[in-house]
């Protein structure tokens, strides 16, 4: 997911500037999830059923059980298996939304408003995670 959030541009990035993607894509995912799940007292997701996709591909079915203050959430995992013993999250769809499709969306508008300046992106996920 981390780097199918950056499009195409990703394929112009050094190994630097990958690594450190990486590690503010990470921070700025944690935050922004653990904050919306944090909604939730004692957060409990039942997993429903699972359909394989291929041999590469998994979709998890889940439900966010709901509380008195919050509805239950549909969460679908699309699970890469090529390596069973690595199976990897590829998306998160969120009651029919894909969270990479929209992550993807909300940086290529960063981008595109900085001339695809990947330093304009690191500033704007550095500072989010900061506050």
């Amino acid at each position: 997911m981390v780097f199918y959030t950056l499009g195409s541009l990703r394929k112009n990035l050094d190994d630097s500037q990958k690594n450190e993607y990486s590690k503010l894509f990470r921070e700025y995912f944690l935050k922004s999830f653990s904050s919306r799940l944090s909604e939730y007292t004692n957060p409990e997701i039942d997993v429903l059923s699972k359909e394989v996709l291929s041999e590469n591909y998994t979709i998890v079915n889940s439900l966010l059980k709901g509380t008195s203050e919050r509805p239950e959430v549909k969460i679908d995992w699309r699970v890469y298996t090529k390596n069973p013993e690595n199976p990897l999250i590829r998306d998160l769809i969120i009651e029919g939304l894909s969270l990479a499709r929209t992550q993807k969306e909300e940086f290529a508008s960063i981008l595109s408003s900085n001339d695809n300046k990947i330093d304009a992106l690191f500033k704007t996920l550095e500072e989010f995670s900061k506050n």
